[in-house]
């Protein structure tokens, strides 16, 4: 990882889509040329312990914003779902709810859900006031906060 292009933002070293993506893909063909029984729940703990990781990594600081990025790294996730047994002729969503995988998108908005919550609560050093202006709309409807930064 050390080789690899990345951006340092807030102090965090952050891996550019592109080198994440060639790591995945080595990742995944080390994966296609070694395991040989591809039963569903083999093939979701590689996934989860090889792959994932590197997906999520930083995932709150580091969301693509790129079109190109997001269809690079979901294309990652595709890939895999085709490689366990019983996946041939699924769609992509057949597959995810069949291996009980959320979309990448919806992990990103859980993260962040994650971490305004982890703000709203003060677990961390970060006061909610410095990043949102709390609405005074108590109906509860549309927008709770209105972007500051």
């Amino acid at each position: 990882m050390a080789s690899c292009q990345s951006t340092e933002t807030l102090g965090l070293e952050l891996p550019h889509t592109a080198s994440t993506v060639n790591l995945l893909v080595t990742v995944l063909g080390m994966i296609k040329r070694t395991i040989r029984y591809k039963d569903t729940g083999v093939m979701m703990s590689l996934y989860k312990t090889l792959v994932r990781p590197h997906i999520e990594y930083c995932v709150s600081a580091w969301n693509p914003h790129y079109i190109k990025d997001k269809k690079l790294i979901k294309k990652v996730q595709r890939t895999f779902t085709k490689r366990s047994n019983n996946m041939e002729g699924k769609t992509y969503e057949e597959r995810l709810q069949c291996l009980k995988l959320w979309t990448l998108e919806e992990r990103r908005n859980r993260q962040d859900l994650i971490e305004v919550f982890k703000i709203c609560n003060g677990l961390w050093r970060i006061t909610l006031n410095g990043l949102f202006t709390l609405d005074d709309n108590i109906k509860g409807t549309r927008k709770p906060f209105l972007e500051t930064c």
